[in-house]
């Protein structure tokens, strides 16, 4: 009978001992896991100026009911927040309103209200038209809006625009893409040469 009580103290010590033991296993395997995932439990992020989240280089195509392309925006890193708005580095807008050319334009930054009907350029905006046949049309601005739905581009600020016959200034201008018509509304300026 003695060997009975003593295998029964055995008993609630093995199973204690195997108690501690799978403990020691999952606190091992949790701290494990936390060192394979780099640390990153517990650890919070913060994004660029507080945006939701933000993506390096990202490429963004438009296209019409047709399928056909409007726009293609590539740019250096743009930041989405909550709202639905967009801020943009050195964003770059190539548009395609014909199959005759097209334009493109490119600015330090660019933001893209809620919505997304229109983007904003800011600091040294320049735009150039590659249509075929002619030399290209350049425009240079400090801010400009792109309203892609309807070809439209629109600015309040100092306007310069060449092409190989012209050139314009002025202030405030309002430019159909499809069209390629610019008309500046204040101060206009323009020299002949050939």
């Amino acid at each position: 009978m003695a060997d009975r009580g003593h295998g029964a103290c055995l008993k609630p010590r093995l199973n204690l001992a195997l108690i501690v033991i799978a403990c020691l296993g999952l606190a091992l395997a949790i701290y494990s896991t936390r060192e394979l995932l780099g640390g990153y439990s517990g650890v919070s992020f913060s994004t660029p100026e507080n945006s939701h989240y933000y993506v390096d280089k990202p490429v963004t195509y438009k296209f019409n009911k047709q399928g056909r392309l409007v726009y293609k925006l590539v740019a250096k890193r743009s930041l989405y927040f909550r709202s639905g708005a967009v801020r943009i580095t050195q964003p770059k807008l190539h548009y395609y309103p014909s199959k005759r050319g097209h334009w493109r334009f490119q600015s330090q930054r660019g933001y893209i209200p809620p919505g997304h009907k229109r983007i904003r350029l800011n600091d040294h905006v320049s735009a150039v038209n590659h249509k075929k046949g002619t030399g290209p049309t350049r425009i240079h601005t400090s801010q400009a809006w792109v309203f892609p739905n309807k070809h439209l581009v629109t600015s309040k600020k100092h306007v310069n625009a060449r092409n190989p016959t012209r050139r314009l200034t002025g202030r405030g201008m309002r430019l159909n893409i499809q069209t390629n018509h610019l008309k500046v509304f204040n101060n206009a300026h323009v020299n002949y040469h050939h």
